[in-house]
């Protein structure tokens, strides 16, 4: 498909309860996705609103080049399983002026993407705006140049996540989040490379010498509150240290009585600057 465009007000319903019953008994069973764009390029998805998908509402595949999606409309309850919002690979997308509310990540960069701009949308319930996972099962996956940028976040599990499996290979590299805006959300800051939720690897996870290199990762301009009592928590691979991170001008507030602290695991010339609280108290890390 070359130069398509889907440009209306329609609603597309997904129909996706009985679909989410299913997977709750078994999380590994099939659901079809609501909207998949495979093998295109130039492709402009406009004003729709999609919902209830039994799985991911928006996907566009490894093989897939240039699509715009805005002024769109993607939800789904909170406690729907798998209903990722918005899931992108393939290369020079944008993603602007749109309203995410799922049941998983509201917006998640695959393995072998690039180029990527997510801008002005934004989050309510849901796990907020992801890198990955990459490495399952072993596997080799890169992601480089991608932006983030002025996103509000209400209610969600998670803000900046990047998501890296023990054992795979590849590289995570010159990734932005900055100018985030958020209110009573769980954890504003998180860098996994021990990523290993049950249920989805084909095989136990281990710690391992093998790992996804991260580096070239900023943060800037957060503000906003969260209710879990983490700031942040900044997780590398023992094997392969996360290198020139950039924390700059973070101020991340309690929402109720749990005051936000850091954990910090493995990190190599990197930059903090003027970040509430602190994060020079997190230890094993290695700031400017």
């Amino acid at each position: 498909m070359v130069d398509a465009n889907f440009i209306n007000t329609s609603v597309v319903e997904g129909g996706g309860a009985p679909w989410w019953t299913l997977r709750r008994g078994n999380s590994s069973a099939f659901a079809p996705n609501l909207l998949t764009i495979e093998s295109s390029q130039n492709v402009t998805v406009s004003g729709l609103t999609l919902q209830n998908s039994p799985m991911y509402h928006l996907v566009a595949e490894i093989r897939v080049h240039s699509v715009t999606g805005v002024n769109l409309t993607i939800e789904a309850p909170a406690d729907s399983p798998n209903t990722h919002t918005v899931d992108l690979a393939g290369e020079h997308h944008l993603l602007e002026k749109c309203y995410l509310a799922g049941g998983d990540d509201n917006v998640a960069i695959h393995p072998n993407a690039s180029s990527i701009v997510v801008r002005n949308v934004h989050c309510s319930h849901g796990h907020g705006t992801s890198i990955g996972s990459v490495g399952l099962d072993n596997s080799t996956g890169f992601v480089t140049d991608v932006l983030f940028s002025d996103i509000t976040y209400t209610g969600t599990s998670n803000i900046a996540r990047v998501k890296t499996w023990q054992g795979g290979l590849g590289a995570v590299r010159n990734v932005t989040y900055r100018n985030l805006q958020f209110s009573d959300t769980g954890y504003p800051i998180t860098i996994d490379q021990f990523y290993c939720p049950s249920g989805i690897s084909s095989s136990p996870c281990f710690n391992s010498t093998r790992a996804v290199q991260l580096s070239d990762l900023t943060f800037e301009n957060f503000h906003g509150t969260q209710n879990s009592g983490h700031a942040g928590e900044i997780h590398c691979a023992d094997s392969s240290p996360c290198d020139n991170l950039v924390l700059r001008n973070i101020t991340i507030l309690p929402s109720g009585s749990k005051q936000g602290e850091w954990s910090c695991w493995q990190v190599v010339n990197s930059t903090d600057a003027s970040t509430q609280p602190p994060l020079a108290t997190a230890g094993n890390c290695h700031w400017n």
